[in-house]
């Protein structure tokens, strides 16, 4: 016997929380200023709540459970996904989405979608 689940939204206190909203001046000047990777996974972090609230959990952990943020350079968020093909959806059908979460916390920033072999085949810099 299947038993029926119910899905508890969270509050809006913790919700804006969660998506960190409300940062005090210091936290977002030390965001400004952090290392590149660290701004990556931080940015990443709020994106990715945002995203499960927005698309739904199986949405969610069908392609961006797997999704690691790499670096951000040049204005742009590099997130790694496990193969091409994942790589090539989440741009297809979601990237426009990405991109409009990422400017809510810097206009200029925009995502790269990159898989694992993608990102072992590129010259480095």
């Amino acid at each position: 016997m299947k038993k029926n689940r119910v899905l508890k939204r969270p509050s809006p206190f913790r919700l804006e929380a969660r998506l960190g909203r409300g940062l005090s001046r210091d936290t977002a000047e030390a965001l400004k200023n952090a290392h590149p990777v660290v701004k990556a996974s931080y940015l990443w972090g709020i994106i990715s709540v945002q995203l499960l609230d927005v698309l739904g959990p199986e949405v969610h952990h069908q392609w961006f459970a797997s999704v690691r943020p790499v670096v951000i350079t040049d204005g742009t968020l590099v997130l790694e996904t496990t193969n091409h093909f994942a790589a090539q959806w989440i741009h297809r059908n979601y990237q426009e989405l990405v991109d409009v979460l990422l400017s809510v916390h810097d206009r200029h920033l925009s995502a790269l979608f990159l898989s694992n072999s993608d990102r072992a085949t590129r010259p480095r810099v």
